[in-house]
């Protein structure tokens, strides 16, 4: 089963949190803060999944 970054969060939590990157930076349309949005839960995603590296690139290996 495979599932997309935007499905971490529930419809409600994700438009809010949309509506505050907005907010905090006006002139971008909805759709593409959406997807900006998207783009970071999936960076978050794969960062969290990869704990071993991050710890070695913190320490310069």
């Amino acid at each position: 089963m495979s599932r997309t970054a935007r499905a971490l969060l529930p419809d409600a939590q994700f438009n809010d949190v949309r509506a505050t990157a907005l907010d905090n930076n006006p002139g971008p349309e909805p759709d593409f803060a959406g997807r900006v949005l998207a783009d970071a839960l999936g960076f978050v995603a794969t960062a969290a999944a990869s704990p071993i590296r991050a710890e070695r690139s913190r320490r310069g290996s």
